[in-house]
C-alpha cells in the first residue's frame, strides 16, 4: 500500500544501518569457523551465544507463521501444486 511505501521511504535511512549490521552478524556467524578465521573476521563467544539465541527464537516463531510469510512466492506455488496433485492422486 502507498502509505507503507511512503513510510518506508522516509524511514529507510534510519533502518538501513542496523539492518546492515544484523545482516553482517548473521552472515559472519553462519560461516564455518575456519572460513571466518581465514578471512580475519572476529567472532566472540558472546556473538556465538547471541546467534544461537536468534536461531532458537526462529525455530520457535517460524512454524507459527502463516505460509505466506514462511515461503517465497515460488515455493508457495510449488507447495500448492504438490498438495493439489497429492489430492488428485488420492481420488
Amino acid at each position: 500500500p502507498r502509505p507503507v511505501r511512503v513510510l518506508l521511504r522516509i524511514l529507510w535511512p534510519l533502518l538501513l544501518p542496523p539492518l546492515a549490521r544484523f545482516r553482517r552478524f548473521v552472515t559472519v556467524g553462519l560461516m564455518p569457523p575456519d572460513a571466518r578465521q581465514a578471512l580475519g573476521l572476529p567472532w566472540t563467544p558472546r556473538q556465538e551465544r547471541a546467534l544461537r539465541r536468534f536461531g532458537r527464537a526462529l525455530r520457535t516463531i517460524v512454524p507459527l507463521l502463516p505460509e505466506r510469510l514462511r515461503y517465497l512466492p515460488l515455493a508457495r506455488r510449488a507447495r500448492a501444486q504438490h498438495r493439489a496433485q497429492h489430492r488428485a492422486a488420492r481420488r
